[in-house]
């Protein structure tokens, strides 16, 4: 059975009488004074609180716009009515804002600042209330020791799921290309508990870190993709592309690195879950074999929690009947198939089995020099593809497959009219998505039972010019979902019901 999860997009008032979903939109647009980004980060029992900015928000880098970048953390109640909106300020003046989250219901702003006196990133957590009355005074939580030198992130804040451990990281791309990272654990008080400081055996070139997760027992996990050289036996260098999977138990000093391998297959597309319940890290993904591109099928890994755990992994072949349903008759010709479908969510069931959700999304860059301006002029094209779903069991076998067929493409915006939302009950999987990339596309979901039947409804229409952001809404209630959408170039909050 598939588990909770819901998100909820809107536009002007309309019932759709053949689906029965509601969409409804803010009266006003929310864009003001160069408020252009929005993302939905949390909800209480009276409403939802939105995070805005006149910059992107998926900027990683700490010092990327700082000086120029506006934040405003604005209030809704249910019925999409703005109650209050304040600006959100770092905890000391020379310090920048790093992340806001809402996390036990306290919606909190985490900034730092570095010390002049001496290398030191103090972190500071200062909370905002739901009235609007301002902030309470911060309180500095951390100082955690960097080289000047060197580059880093932004905090990272992680939450285990039932909240009762967080967890503040600081990762520095050091001298060399090594990469340090500085964490601090905390209770459900967001009191501090452990400090610790560690470097990872591979540098910033090597090793690219896709994924951060913290278990209900204070452990810490990354999912990493590993591209370097390595000599062989014989002498020779050969190429080492695979996934790594890196634990820092709550009790431990350093890391743990498992190679996320098997003898005869390459694992190339994976995604990172805990499952909370078994007390295991889970990695599922794709794979291909090595003496045949042409083989491929799904491997389901886990690593338990201790020390002297080892990295467990089950395949299963998907046949060329099985495969070619699962990607599509427009993509039977591709070699890869299912093993270049980039994971993008791993929902774990009841029974022990896991749904996976990938989609085939990939980025194409050209240049050419215009001889008018006489500039070197560079484009991004982001295309957003079919999207897979793939249910399987305890053993790795295969339950079912649905795909949901769509072409998005778009150039230089960073796609965010493109991929999808997902809204998640224990019946159903619906895929929320703009059917086309142009911005007066109509909006549409495919509906997936949790036995892989499928069927596609509308949201909205053509006519009435509107396009949803799915990145950057959130589930709000159990069938509600919030998502910021564009009519007629101006942003709007929107909600949607089903």
């Amino acid at each position: 059975m598939i588990t909770r999860l819901l998100l909820f997009f809107s536009m002007l008032t309309v019932v759709n009488e053949a689906t029965g979903q509601q969409v409804v939109l803010t009266t006003e647009p929310i864009d003001n004074d160069g408020f252009s980004e929005a993302r939905i980060i949390g909800q209480d029992d009276e409403g939802f609180y939105v995070l805005q900015s006149n910059l992107p928000l998926d900027l990683q880098k700490n010092r990327v716009g700082f000086k120029t970048r506006k934040l405003r953390i604005a209030y809704f109640d249910g019925n999409l009515k703005t109650r209050w909106n304040l600006p959100v300020l770092p905890a000391v003046e020379s310090g920048v804002v790093d992340q806001v989250v809402l996390a036990q219901n306290r919606l909190l702003i985490i900034s730092s600042a570095e010390l002049k006196s001496e290398p030191k990133m103090e972190i500071w957590i200062r909370e905002l209330n739901n009235h609007g009355t301002g902030p309470m005074p911060g309180t500095r939580v951390a100082a955690l020791p960097f080289e000047r030198s060197s580059d880093q992130d932004k905090i990272r804040f992680l939450i285990s799921a039932d909240q009762r451990y967080a967890m503040l990281l600081l990762k520095e791309n050091a001298n060399g290309g090594r990469q340090v990272f500085h964490t601090l654990l905390l209770d459900s008080l967001f009191r501090p508990l452990k400090e610790r400081n560690l470097e990872l055996p591979f540098g910033i070139k090597e090793l690219n870190l896709e994924d951060y997760k913290l278990s209900n027992g204070g452990d810490l996990v990354m999912l990493g993709y590993l591209n370097r050289k390595e000599k062989a036996k014989e002498g020779d260098k050969i190429k080492v592309s695979e996934y790594h999977l890196f634990t820092l138990p709550a009790d431990e000093e350093r890391f743990s690195d498992h190679a996320v391998r098997t003898a005869d297959k390459i694992l190339s597309q994976a995604g990172l879950v805990i499952d909370n319940l078994n007390k295991h890290a889970v990695v599922m993904g794709f794979y291909y074999d090595k003496s045949s591109l042409t083989g491929t099928g799904v491997f389901y890994g886990t690593l338990e929690f201790s020390k002297d755990a080892s990295f467990e992994v089950k395949t299963h072949a998907v046949d060329g009947t099985q495969h070619q349903k699962i990607i599509g008759e427009r993509n039977s010709n591709n070699s890869g198939g299912i093993s270049t479908y980039p994971v993008q969510k791993i929902i774990l069931r009841n029974d022990g089995g896991a749904v996976i959700i990938a989609e085939a999304a990939f980025t194409s860059e050209y240049s050419y020099y215009d001889y008018f301006t006489q500039s070197l002029i560079r484009h991004i094209d982001y295309i957003f593809d079919n999207v897979i779903v793939v249910s399987v069991n305890k053993d790795c076998s295969l339950d079912w497959s649905a795909i949901v067929r769509k072409h998005q493409e778009s150039t230089d915006d960073d796609g965010m009219f493109s991929s999808f939302c997902s809204l998640i009950n224990s019946d159903e999987l619906i895929l929320i998505y703009n059917k086309d990339s142009d911005r007066t596309s109509a909006v549409t979901a495919a509906v997936i039972t949790n036995r892989g039947d499928q069927r596609e409804v509308d949201v909205s229409k053509s006519g009435e010019h509107l396009s949803m952001l799915p990145t950057w809404g959130k589930q709000i209630s159990e069938n509600e979902l919030v998502i910021p959408v564009y009519q007629k170039k101006k942003l709007y909050l929107s909600k949607v019901t089903f």
